[in-house]
């Protein structure tokens, strides 16, 4: 009875053995692909359009405006559509 318990003990401390390996491999290998940046992705951001459709929206238009020019990206344009606005 000894024995078998002798057994099973090894066999337990040889599974966790192998799992903490199995473990370690697979945190090292997906680590490196869950942090993995290319450095292109970084230097580069392509040109964005704004487009705003406006009706009536001068003092909105006036308000917004000047926060959209102010941004920090390197190409961007605002494009401003009259929707037959009066104002």
């Amino acid at each position: 009875m000894i024995m078998i318990y002798q057994v099973l003990e090894i066999l337990f401390f040889v599974f966790i053995a192998f799992l903490a390996i199995q473990l370690a491999y697979y945190w090292i290998l997906f680590s490196r692909m869950a942090f993995y940046r290319h450095p292109e992705e970084e230097k580069e951001k392509p040109p964005v359009s704004i487009i705003i459709s406006a009706c009536n929206e001068y003092y909105n238009l006036a308000e917004n405006l000047p926060v959209l020019f102010n941004q920090d990206y390197p190409e961007f344009e605002v494009v401003v559509v009259n929707d037959a606005s009066d104002d």
